[in-house]
């Protein structure tokens, strides 16, 4: 069996090679170890605007968002044509939220959620002429028992990271889930809210293996809420200081405290990247973040203190937002921290599927108007009874960003 796997065109990536497809590389190492006579590769094409051969396969596997979702299909379209009789599998966070869409647009097989046990059984049904529609692993994926991403498939490890510098670096993971359920995030249909760590020892070991094997120098950790195990990061920070790396994570504002800050630093983490989203009471609310305004001002004060660089992570035309509260709570709250981070992105709220606000807008006040994901760069939504007109003045001259971009210093730099 020949099996490749494919990292679809990413276009709307501000930089390239910063979303390293870790799901792909772990299960590409899960079958060269467990099925040797597979013959697997990847093809990455998340940097492609040409069309581009691809080799002839039995299978072909792709990895999807939403996102990514239209340039999968006309792959499968395309290769389809130029390899007659291949088949056509997908999985990732689009297909285990739209698994019969994905079907009915012409993949043979489905998998949904975690892939690297169903994988397996794929492969076996294959061999047997016997696969079926869907694949969904009964139980999450011990994580402790995964060998490492198969970076040696991809051909990098990583882009730009940081707001400084231009590093060699590696993406990886030291757990799997979220235990929160915020209204635009689809991480507990996937993960189900359940939390799966790897040992701290397992972690530092795959970094010592990236420093010694492709000169790496710097880590992102894709994880979505490292910091929720205190514990666990206390015994990683003691694992990783020795090596004199830096890295860079993602946590939630009211996660972090001074001393496990303190901890972060020493252990060589350079920068944080806090989901504030708002800093407007109501839209915190009704996106279900759980968490206040001066919680994200303390979290970011407090990283600033420590010497940690403060990633803010924004986002607009939300449910809840109005022209003139929204946008006082949020220059209000900037003010207060310029010079304090060191770069910042503010995005448009898109409803994606697999979301609470995508399986019921109602509840959230808002009309999904555009359901075709290749447009979903644009104005995919708008917010309540105000109609279209209030989401694009939030998005344009009057809105956060505009006034991020007016209040920074060498310091700091912004991503639209």
């Amino acid at each position: 069996m020949e099996l490749i796997l494919i990292n679809p065109p990413q276009p709307y990536l501000v930089e390239k090679h910063t979303q390293t497809p870790l799901g792909i590389l772990y299960i590409s190492a899960v079958v060269k170890r467990d099925r040797p006579d597979v013959d697997v590769s990847v093809c990455d094409l998340s940097d492609c605007s040409e069309p581009i051969e691809v080799p002839d396969a039995d299978v072909y596997g792709y990895t999807s968002t939403s996102l990514d979702y239209p340039e999968c299909v006309k792959l499968m379209e395309t290769i389809r044509m130029e390899h007659p009789g291949s088949l056509h599998i997908i999985g990732g966070s689009h297909a285990t939220a739209m698994p019969f869409s994905c079907r009915d647009d012409g993949f043979d097989s489905v998998f949904i959620r975690e892939s690297e046990k169903t994988i397996l059984e794929y492969i076996d049904d294959w061999m047997r002429v016997d696969t079926v529609e869907f694949y969904e692993a009964d139980n999450l994926v011990d994580v402790c028992t995964l060998p490492w991403p198969d970076r040696d498939a991809l051909g990098w490890t990583g882009g730009r990271i940081l707001a400084s510098g231009n590093d060699r670096s590696a993406s990886l993971m030291a757990s799997r889930g979220c235990p929160f359920n915020c209204a635009f995030c689809a991480s507990a249909l996937i993960w189900k809210r359940k939390m799966r760590w790897r040992s701290p020892e397992n972690v530092v070991a795959e970094m010592k293996h990236c420093i010694e094997k492709y000169n790496v120098t710097t880590f992102r950790f894709a994880d979505d809420s490292m910091t929720s195990n205190r514990d666990w990061v206390q015994e990683f920070c003691k694992a990783v200081e020795p090596l004199g790396v830096r890295w860079q994570t993602n946590e939630r504002v009211d996660t972090v405290t001074i001393d496990l800050l303190k901890m972060m630093r020493d252990a060589g983490c350079v920068e944080i990247g806090y989901g504030v989203e708002s800093f407007d009471p109501m839209v915190l609310k009704i996106l279900g973040k759980k968490i206040s305004p001066e919680q994200s001002i303390r979290a970011v004060e407090m990283t600033f203190k420590t010497n940690i660089g403060v990633w803010l992570l924004m986002m607009i035309s939300t449910p809840g937002e109005t022209y003139k509260h929204t946008v006082q709570c949020n220059s209000r709250a900037l003010a207060r921290l310029v010079g304090k981070f060191v770069r910042a992105s503010c995005k448009t709220l898109m409803p994606l599927p697999g979301t609470p606000i995508w399986n019921d807008p109602e509840r959230f006040g808002v009309e999904i108007l555009n359901r075709d994901f290749s447009t979903y760069n644009a104005y995919p939504y708008k917010p309540g009874p105000n109609g279209r007109p209030k989401l694009i003045l939030c998005r344009n001259d009057v809105s956060t960003g505009s006034f991020i971009r007016s209040h920074f210093t060498e310091r700091n730099q912004v991503y639209p």
